[in-house]
């Protein structure tokens, strides 16, 4: 199967510094559909602690939908909140035909999870 790009949206080149940015609570995934979209049963994401990570922390199965007309396919970032906060990941994606599945994609840029917030207080008397 065809190598999967992945980057995670809001992506800010740093280019007088030469690395990428570091993502906090990204939103979305953007990612290219395999060249065998059409015979795949699912999509699945992983997060990694680093880019030399055999095996993912977590992973999620992505829905398998219509990529646009440049063949990138951009879907929200589900379960993203089970995973650890204050540690840095990276994500890596892989096409799923039924039990069988490709390689992990290359990794995407560096993203981190932070506690989000928590409701608003009510002062009652």
């Amino acid at each position: 199967m065809k190598t999967l790009t992945f980057v995670l949206l809001g992506i800010l080149l740093c280019a007088t510094a030469g690395y990428a940015q570091v993502v906090v609570n990204p939103t979305k995934v953007e990612y290219t559909a395999s060249a065998d979209h059409g015979q795949l049963t699912k999509y699945v994401i992983g997060y990694f602690i680093n880019a030399t990570t055999l095996a993912p922390v977590q992973s999620y199965d992505l829905p398998i939908v219509t990529p646009d007309v440049n063949g990138k396919i951009e879907q929200p970032l589900q379960a993203l909140q089970s995973i650890p906060v204050g540690m840095p990941y990276i994500a890596k994606i892989r096409a799923m035909a039924n039990e069988y599945g490709s390689e992990w994609s290359a990794p995407s840029n560096e993203f981190a999870r932070t506690p989000l917030p928590p409701g608003s207080p009510l002062v009652k008397k």
